[in-house]
Parts: structure tokens; sequence; C-alpha cells
């Protein structure tokens, strides 16, 4: 499942309503700053790929 909850969450864990452990259970452990570009990447990949492809 494809979500954006990486780059959304450190915001709940820093307004306090989602823990440390929740928000690991939930985005990972790799910071918004790695994870988010690295997302980005590959959707524009596959979207190259197929949609680029007709």
């Amino acid at each position: 499942m494809f979500t954006d909850y990486a780059a959304m969450v450190p915001q709940l864990q820093t307004d306090g309503l989602v823990t440390a452990a929740g928000r690991a259970g939930l985005a990972g452990t790799a910071a918004a700053v790695v994870s988010v570009p690295a997302v980005r990447r590959a959707v524009r990949g596959f979207l190259e790929r197929r949609v680029g492809a007709r």
C-alpha cells in the first residue's frame, strides 16, 4: 500500500499525537528528508515507464 505517512507522521509526533513507536510503526525509521525524495523518484520512474511508453 502506498501512503504519504512519511511526510505527515513526523509532524503528528511533534504535535504529540503519535508516539515514537507509533511513528516507526506507521512510517518506518527513515527521516522524511530521505524517504520522501526516494518515493518521489520511484513514482516518477514508474510513471515515466508506464505513461511515457504510450
